[in-house]
């Protein structure tokens, strides 16, 4: 019987405790980044960038604590605008202690549909997106003017993606076999023949032609043109 009565005062005790002690909460990170984004936003020299909470408390806070109220005691950014450090005041007289880094983004030209190798770009072709700038290679394609007309070189080209210049082609306009008018040009002559292409060629591209004279099949003379 003492037995129980102990429990029993052990439990309203708990009971007790729990309901006289105040509620409690944490700070979710979309939080830390709703407050501290337009703070940074005064400070870096972008007006695009990203939020990325490296540091953030793990106690937790009174119930009715907000971050609008808080104050800020040190906002500490890197040199190079890349990394920053807060120290928070609350309106409890609590502090809090943030790190992070800030993503500088640019909007670049995308894919809106797949390309293949024999798919042309067109301009309805071509959206924007926001890709972090740290993470862009200097063979990626920063111009819409420099996708159209343009082909894939090999595989399929994904929508979404930044696209490297390496993955594009000019369309092929001379397919391999096509017989063509080759002419060459000095400052006293030009000579013209009939040529057949023994490769796919695209404008721009340096092509060899084979050329037939006097129907014989042993007369084939090589011409360079530049297309």
């Amino acid at each position: 019987m003492k037995i129980i009565t102990l429990i029993a005062l052990l439990f309203s005790f708990v009971c007790l405790n729990a309901e006289e002690s105040p509620s409690r909460k944490s700070f979710s990170k979309q939080e830390f980044v709703q407050f501290l984004r337009p703070l940074l936003g005064q400070k870096i020299n972008t007006k695009d960038f990203d939020v990325l909470i490296e540091k953030m408390p793990t106690e937790d806070f009174a119930e009715n604590t907000s971050l609008e109220n808080a104050n800020i005691d040190e906002l500490v950014i890197s040199p190079q605008q890349r990394n920053f450090q807060v120290s928070l005041k609350l309106k409890s007289g609590e502090r809090i202690a943030v790190s992070g880094q800030i993503e500088w983004l640019t909007n670049i030209p995308i894919l809106l549909r797949p390309i293949g190798s024999g798919d042309i770009i067109n301009l309805s072709d071509i959206g924007y997106q926001s890709f972090p700038v740290d993470q862009l290679s200097a063979m990626v394609v920063m111009d819409a003017t420099d996708l159209v007309g343009k082909s894939s070189a090999h595989a399929i080209i994904k929508p979404g993606m930044p696209i490297e210049r390496s993955v594009l082609k000019n369309p092929t306009i001379i397919k391999r076999g096509d017989m063509v008018d080759v002419v060459y040009r000095s400052q006293c002559l030009v000579v013209s023949a009939k040529g057949q292409a023994t490769q796919d060629l695209a404008c721009g591209d340096t092509g060899t032609f084979e050329t037939q004279h006097d129907n014989s099949k042993q007369n084939v003379k090589k011409y360079l043109q530049k297309l």
